[in-house]
C-alpha cells in the first residue's frame, strides 16, 4: 500500500505536506504539472494521517493550511474530480 496526497495550486512555487503530530514532519511535493498540480506518495506508509498543506508562492510567502481535500482512501471520486479540474485548466491555457 502507500499513501497519495494531491494539491493544485497555481499560485505556488512548491508545496509541503507537513505531517501533524508531535514529530512533525515536512515532505516537499513533486510539481507534476506545471498548472500547479502537485503530488505525494508515501510508498512507506498505508494509512492517512493528519496533515496540513504548506505552499510557498512566488513572492516568497509562506501559507499553511488544512486541504479541503483530505479525505478517506475510499472516496475516489474527490480524486477524479480534482484531476478532471487540472486538465481542463490546462486545456483552456492552450
Amino acid at each position: 500500500m502507500f499513501v497519495a496526497i494531491r494539491a493544485f495550486n497555481p499560485d505556488a512555487k512548491e508545496m509541503f505536506v507537513v505531517e501533524e503530530g508531535t514529530a512533525s514532519k515536512e515532505y516537499l511535493m513533486d510539481k507534476i504539472m506545471e498548472e500547479g498540480f502537485y503530488e505525494l506518495i508515501l510508498a512507506d506508509r498505508n494509512e492517512v494521517f493528519p496533515y496540513k498543506l504548506k505552499s510557498v508562492t512566488f513572492d516568497d510567502r509562506v501559507e499553511l493550511y488544512h486541504d479541503s481535500y483530505h479525505f478517506c482512501p475510499h472516496s475516489l471520486i474527490l480524486i477524479y474530480i480534482l484531476f478532471m479540474q487540472v486538465i481542463i485548466i490546462a486545456f483552456m491555457k492552450s
